[in-house]
């Protein structure tokens, strides 16, 4: 966990590199712009014809979409080459999102940011869960004019740097900036072999039509900050690190996904979660790739419809997380307001060679406890199977 100190020290380093980032952002801004001289209404015209629909920049408030959009121009004005092509794409956004900024406004404000804007600009990319989209969305900007000018590359990279994307993060910003200027369907599908990468696929969906068209084997109904839906037509392999995908999601959905663990896998779900797999196949080694599923205090836990196979739960206690009064169960619920578990089949699954005896509680395949009336009344909990599994089956 960092001190105060160490975060005082982050946020004195980013404040810090903001500044050097407003005083670049100066020496870069082109002194041949004149918004005057650019045709607005023609711009406003052309790019009603072909929105960019569905961005998810419409889900912010008015001003973080200023912000937003000012930042985009900024890096537009940089050079005038193909000036007008850029902010056409700007209103395209606008347009397609039905965002009520006036494209004018924008083209002027990026020509009159100042520290403090970028600041809140800032802030608010980083509360919005947008900072992977603002990347691509600024690595198109600046590609629109042909090759890239370096000294607006090294400006890019600087501001990579303040909104704290990963190594990864950028070599996806990469990828994906090229497949959606080349509309190359090879890079696209180069991104798709990577699934933790490829979940983020769906915030890209309106740029990607045409070169995504049946290349997906699964869909990604929904990935934000809090929530993500992975569902798929028919059920297919879906491999990916489910301790990656999930982690820091409060509601989750997963259906018709075959997931071979490829890692021990431990998920823990508590209070506010709502969580759902249905008609999902979790296949273990039957050795060091295990699974345990911990849901405490959550809204809702529905599994429905599932097959667990060849899972072995882990050696011993994890301590930290599981109390020391009870042995490693496969599926643990605690103190769940609504319960649906039906229908689930349990194959060759251990969970009693694990068991280290003495005053531990005996561990179960699937273990619900303390179930108050008003939680026994909103829970199914029945037509579970268990082929071939070693230790206890079921209590509740």
């Amino acid at each position: 966990m960092s001190s105060i100190t160490d975060i005082q020290l982050e946020v004195k380093d980013i404040t810090s590199k903001l500044k050097n980032l407003y005083a670049e952002l100066e020496d870069l801004k082109s002194k041949d712009v004149n918004v005057n001289k650019i045709d607005f209404e023609k711009m406003k015209s052309l790019a009603k014809t072909y929105p960019i629909k569905d961005h998810p920049l419409r889900h912010m408030d008015e001003y973080s979409q200023k912000l937003y959009l000012t930042m985009l121009a900024c890096i537009a004005q940089f050079d005038t080459n193909n000036i007008e092509d850029k902010l056409r794409f700007i209103q395209r956004i606008i347009c397609g999102s039905n965002i009520k900024i006036k494209i004018e406004d924008i083209s002027k404000a990026a020509l009159q940011i100042n520290g403090k804007l970028m600041d809140e600009f800032n802030i608010a990319l980083s509360s919005s869960g947008l900072s992977i989209n603002f990347a691509v969305d600024i690595m198109l900007v600046a590609n629109l004019s042909g090759k890239c000018e370096d000294h607006v590359l090294d400006y890019i990279s600087s501001l990579f740097e303040v909104i704290k994307l990963s190594k990864k993060d950028i070599q996806f910003v990469i990828k994906m900036s090229k497949a959606i200027l080349m509309q190359d369907a090879e890079i696209y599908e180069d991104i798709l072999t990577d699934p933790s990468i490829a979940v983020k696929l769906v915030s890209f969906k309106m740029y990607t039509a045409d070169i995504s068209k049946d290349r997906y084997d699964y869909y990604i109904i929904e990935n934000s900050l809090n929530k993500i839906v992975v569902k798929s037509k028919e059920k297919v392999v879906f491999n990916c690190n489910l301790q990656e995908l999930l982690n820091g999601k409060s509601d989750v959905a997963l259906e018709n996904l075959i997931i071979n663990l490829n890692s021990a896998t431990q998920l823990n779900f508590e209070e506010n979660h709502k969580v759902t797999f249905k008609n999902c196949e979790f296949i273990g080694d039957g050795g060091d790739k295990y699974l345990t599923l911990e849901f405490i205090t959550c809204k809702m836990v529905r599994i429905e419809s599932c097959i667990f196979q060849n899972i072995k739960t882990p050696q011993g206690m994890l301590l930290g997380v599981l109390p020391l009064n009870r042995g490693i169960d496969l599926i643990y619920i605690n103190n769940v307001v609504v319960i649906n578990v039906t229908n689930n089949k349990m194959i060759k699954c251990d969970v009693y060679g694990n068991y280290s005896g003495g005053s531990c509680e005996s561990p179960h395949i699937i273990k619900i406890v303390n179930l108050k009336n008003q939680e026994i009344k909103n829970s199914v909990i029945k037509n579970n199977e268990f082929i071939e599994c070693t230790g206890d089956k079921i209590n509740c």
